[in-house]
């Protein structure tokens, strides 16, 4: 009513009387004032009726018609001026064209002007200067045929809806809109695809078709001037400060690119950050630092992992491979796992049937979403009237695709050691009707605007696992919004990441140290309470000054819902995650623990998270960030898949080559020439075999060589678990070298060969038939000098070497347990080929033991 009456009191007038949104709301308005004439019919509300090339509703809002007393505009015109060379008659321009040169003596600037005045004469005789105005026309050389009779079937189908009101002809229409949507937006891909291609090379007509496509073609406007003199000046000073310009550009991005390699090489001093006075804050801060890391650390666990990603999914063409959970999204606390998911990829998930392609791939695979209003936040599958079942999807990939034994966690695939959780999903591009709000809901100034536009357009994935509460229905899939929370904390401040690892290092050393309540809770509640908070409250409170504050807002959000047994998913508040887990029979004790860490404010949560606090000595973590960052790398690494074929390795070699040009981090820009290097090894084992006949001695020198540069206290980089290598690898290491530095001096790799590889020894070719092989360095150089030892005729030398084998399979020298079994196998074709066929059928059958030990 206060609405209305503004409106009155200023003269005018709302002409919209019913609802505008589709939840019965009157969002949208229609104000003139009162006096004006600008309506000539009443305003009405109706269905739009426009689809996007998806199919899928525009907008959510309906449209408002109404006619309205404006005049055509004028259509847009342009005028030029044009001489008509190609009618000129040029016998009867060249006898017009004589200079008659006067008897005087007349100066150079007057023959010029001269010679200037009687050639206008000749042209403005032969070709006269012609005026033309044209009208201006949008380029719609896209247009086709098929494209009009698709238009003109969409207009019979909406003229016949009006007619009828039928809703059977209404679907038609809606089908036929689709439709026209879609061919329109293919037509134009095609002409603008075909357009771009045929600019391959030429980079200049690329550039003037991109301006034309984005509208920012501008007529040529050349400068004026009243002398030829003054405009030679404006040329030059124009050119002078271009130059000075891109000198002065130069010289600030090289002192940019010099303060971030300091950054990255200096050690973190947070007196340097703080602007706070409270004593109590600064050390929750500067502790939370030591655990969490900096800022800087943090983006570079985040690049580590998209580089990651990248790589993997440089030439996969069956799966896309995704790094989620915590390590992905920045934060690596202990106990962290590796998440990794594997959307499969011709496998498609729709809305509904109109979403359906025109032209579909034959390997394509098309379900249709079937979301459950008594289940928010799952969803049926259907194809052909039946429903994908969610039992059987992960025994498939857990028989098929995986090279080592996984084993069921819930959802995932897990190792042994549950150190990495493999989820194989599918991914729907279209996100449930259910999150539409979720987009444009009320909200403060987070998450950007950029990051919600990047969601929609990605979509969800959709996980094989149903509600808690149900077991019989194997027919619900749970959407996961996995790659949209990356998206998201990707887009925290620093004040957000510390809040998280401060509600994570809460949840691990506080709250799971009481058993009645250790099951109840789990980190992705937190994350989902931080995700509410940052966007009901100004994004400005996040402070490193009012870290403490930040989190109490946290952990109040949290008490509310164990209060009520309700936890609302951050896309989709109808959907409870503490369904199944949460309820009034055990909420009880676990509002008490929440109650006191709320009472206990900052002191009491100092106390229980650093037990240690002495406010006049601030406990620092001897472990610097590049260390930890090294070790993070050799977890990933040891995960990764070896490709097996020279095709994909040249293309993952072009690949990693531009990231290296493009990247300014030393220590992305080493993990990329390791990579590389990866790569081109493959290439070399896939190539033809050389001819290396008889080069021991050079082999012998080699190994030498190798075997002079591994020593005990060096680590195995797939056994970074280990405290005692992990040690050995802090004390050999200096915290300014390179990654790369620092592998060689304290790190040992395996020598991997790919299967069928054309460089392993002619003995151990038999290995590599079916199977990629890794070997230790101390055991691959002992057996290739026995080898060289052996076609040399040097026995003794040969006895030696078998016995540095032996020994250093026996000891473990640098030998790793997953990678004991074919050390052994080793020794056995050594005994084998100097004739001591009992001991290596020994070995073969220790070496079966040790394999069956593992699985």
């Amino acid at each position: 009513m206060k609405f209305l009456q503004t409106l009155e009191d200023h003269n005018l007038t709302q002409h919209i009387s019913t609802a505008t949104h589709i939840r019965g709301h009157t969002l949208d308005l229609f104000i003139t004032r009162s006096e004006s004439n600008l309506l000539r019919t009443k305003a009405s509300v109706h269905e739009p009726n426009l689809f996007d090339a998806r199919g899928n509703p525009f907008c959510d809002h309906h449209a408002i018609q109404a006619v309205l007393a404006g005049a055509k505009p004028k259509k847009i015109s342009k005028t030029f001026t044009f001489r008509k060379w190609k009618t000129v008659d040029q016998v009867e321009l060249s006898k017009d064209i004589v200079l008659d040169i006067p008897d005087t003596n007349p100066s150079v600037d007057e023959l010029a002007n001269q010679y200037d005045s009687e050639l206008r004469d000749v042209v403005e005789k032969h070709a006269p200067l012609v005026t033309k105005s044209v009208l201006l026309r949008p380029n719609t050389q896209w247009y086709s045929d098929e494209l009009l009779e698709s238009k003109r079937n969409r207009r019979r189908a909406e003229r016949k809806w009006r007619e009828t009101g039928l809703e059977i002809h209404r679907q038609i229409f809606k089908e036929r809109c689709s439709n026209t949507g879609k061919l329109l937006h293919q037509t134009k891909q095609d002409f603008f695809s075909k357009k771009i291609e045929d600019c391959s090379g030429d980079h200049k007509q690329l550039f003037k078709l991109s301006n034309s496509l984005m509208g920012k073609q501008h007529d040529i406007v050349l400068p004026t001037s009243t002398s030829n003199t003054e405009l030679s000046n404006k040329f030059a000073h124009f050119f002078i400060n271009k130059v000075t310009t891109i000198r002065n550009v130069l010289s600030q991005q090289h002192s940019f690119n010099r303060e971030l390699s300091l950054a990255e090489d200096t050690p973190f001093n947070g007196d340097l950050f703080w602007r706070g006075n409270d004593p109590r804050e600064q050390y929750l801060y500067e502790q939370l630092v030591q655990i969490v890391g900096t800022e800087i650390d943090i983006r570079k666990r985040q690049r580590l992992f998209i580089l990651f990603d990248m790589y993997i999914n440089a030439c996969m063409l069956d799966r896309a491979h995704i790094s989620s959970g915590s390590l992905a999204e920045g934060i690596d606390l202990p106990g962290s796992d590796i998440d990794i998911m594997y959307v499969i990829r011709n496998i498609y998930v729709i809305q509904n049937a109109f979403n359906s392609s025109i032209k579909q791939p034959k390997n394509r695979i098309e379900f249709v979403m079937e979301t459950d209003i008594d289940h928010p936040g799952f969803t049926r599958l259907k194809r052909n009237s039946k429903y994908l079942p969610v039992n059987n999807f992960l025994n498939i990939f857990k028989t098929n695709n995986c090279n080592v034994p996984l084993y069921s966690h819930g959802p995932c695939l897990s190792t042994r050691e549950l150190t990495v959780d493999i989820a194989f999903c599918l991914r729907s591009k279209y996100l449930p009707q259910n999150v539409n709000s979720w987009a444009f809901r009320h909200r403060w100034q987070w998450p950007p605007h950029f990051v919600i536009d990047k969601i929609i357009q990605y979509g969800c994935l959709i996980v094989p696992i149903g509600p808690k509460t149900v077991s019989d229905d194997i027919s619900l899939w749970r959407f996961s919004f996995s790659v949209a929370e990356k998206m998201i904390v990707h887009s925290f401040n620093f004040t957000q990441y510390l809040c998280y690892g401060l509600l994570k290092l809460m949840l691990k050393r506080v709250i799971n140290t009481h058993d009645e309540v250790k099951d109840l809770l789990c980190s992705y509640f937190l994350k989902t309470a931080l995700f509410w908070v940052s966007e009901e409250h100004d994004i400005n409170r996040f402070q490193l000054t009012k870290l403490s504050y930040c989190f109490s807002l946290c952990l109040s959000k949290l008490i509310t819902w164990v209060n009520i047994c309700y936890c609302p998913n951050y896309f989709i508040p109808e959907h409870n995650m503490f369904q199944g887990k949460i309820n009034k029979s055990n909420n009880t004790i676990l509002l008490r623990v929440l109650g006191g860490i709320q009472s206990g404010g900052i002191d009491g949560l100092i106390m229980n998270l650093f037990p240690t606090y002495n406010r006049s000595l601030l406990v620092k973590n001897s472990e610097s960030s590049s260390t930890m960052l090294d070790f993070l790398f050799y977890r990933i690494d040891a995960i990764k898949a070896r490709e097996t074929e020279i095709a994909i390795s040249y293309k993952k070699l072009a690949f990693i080559d531009s990231l290296i040009k493009s990247e300014s981090s030393t220590f992305i820009v080493d993990v990329c020439k390791y990579y590389y290097a990866q790569s081109s090894q493959i290439i070399a084992q896939s190539l033809p075999p050389p001819n290396t006949k008889g080069q021991f001695n050079v082999t012998l020198r080699l190994t030498d060589y190798v075997l002079s540069r591994c020593s005990p206290d060096m680590m195995l980089s797939n056994d970074f678990a280990c405290k005692v290598h992990k040690k050995c690898y802090r004390q050999n290491i200096h915290s300014t070298t390179t990654l790369i530095e620092r592998m060689k001096t304290a790190a040992v790799c395996h020598v991997s060969y790919i299967i069928n590889s054309s460089l392993i020894p002619e003995e151990l070719q038999l290995e590599v038939k079916d199977q990629v092989l890794f070997i230790p360095p101390t055991v691959m150089s002992h057996c290739l000098r026995f080898l060289c030892f052996h076609h040399l005729g040097d026995i003794l030398n040969r006895q030696q070497s078998l016995r540095d084998l032996y020994l250093t399979v026996k000891g473990s020298y640098l030998v790793p347990i997953c990678e004991l079994s074919i050390s052994i196998t080793i020794v056995g074709v050594c005994l084998e080929i100097s004739g001591d066929k009992d001991k290596a059928y020994q070995c073969y059958e220790e070496a079966l033991k040790v394999d069956h030990h593992k699985t």
